[in-house]
């Protein structure tokens, strides 16, 4: 683990300290995307923009989804 996802890590908690149980599904879901993160740095061997001969191939990325909620 680096220095950055040490501060994500910082930043999840101090979510969680300032919302308390109200706040624990955004906690769940930041914490999540970070996993995915990583996961996806491992199996491609490479960071985020980084370029190196070992790279395994690319990711496209992600989005957040719009709601399709209607509301009044």
């Amino acid at each position: 683990m680096d220095k950055r996802d040490d501060t994500a890590i910082e930043a999840v908690l101090e979510q969680l300290i300032e919302h308390g149980p109200e706040g624990i599904a955004a906690v769940f879901a930041r914490t999540f995307e970070m996993a995915m993160r990583i996961e996806r740095e491992r199996f491609l061997g490479a960071q985020r923009y980084e370029r190196t001969p070992d790279r395994r191939g690319y990711a496209n990325g992600y989005k957040p989804k719009l709601s399709t909620e209607l509301r009044v």
